[in-house]
């Protein structure tokens, strides 16, 4: 079976009494196989001034349909081309 193919999008956060100088920890927010719709969800979240990152992935399809929910702390694999 192939792997599945995803867009996984992190939201940057500033902990409590830091700035960004100090950095950001990331926060996932969602997994995504279409590219339109990550890039619609990464706007939504530039607009409200967040810090963003899409790093692309793969899983096998197995692990996918397992997914009911993603993680805050996941880590995507890279993605096999």
């Amino acid at each position: 079976m192939p792997d599945v193919k995803y867009f996984a999008l992190y939201r940057g956060d500033l902990a409590p009494g830091e700035n960004p100088e100090q950095g950001y920890t990331s926060t996932c927010v969602g997994l995504f196989q279409d590219l339109d719709d990550v890039l619609a969800e990464a706007r939504d979240h530039l607009n409200a001034g967040e810090v963003i990152e899409i790093t692309p992935g793969s899983m096998s399809q197995e692990e996918w349909d397992a997914l009911e929910e993603v993680p805050d702390d996941f880590q995507p694999e890279p993605a096999h081309v």
